[in-house]
């Protein structure tokens, strides 16, 4: 089996908050990429953080909307 390297533009959004390497479709984070995160544009981490804080709000929101609400 080959060694991904998840280069940031193979790097896609998924639900949930998470991030996927559309060549190895395995979830990766910000310690996986390719270059590394530290040396991504701010707008890059930017957006890479703002989706990322995303990761669980879909779960508190349907609990807070139950049965019967």
């Amino acid at each position: 089996m080959l060694n991904c390297p998840h280069h940031v533009q193979w790097v896609r959004r998924v639900p949930g908050g998470l991030h996927q390497c559309i060549l190895c479709f395995r979830v990766v984070t910000k310690q996986d990429i390719y270059p590394k995160y530290e040396d991504l544009s701010d707008e890059f981490r930017r957006q890479w953080d703002a989706h990322e804080a995303t990761r669980g709000q879909a779960d508190a929101g349907d609990s807070a909307h139950g049965p019967g609400a």
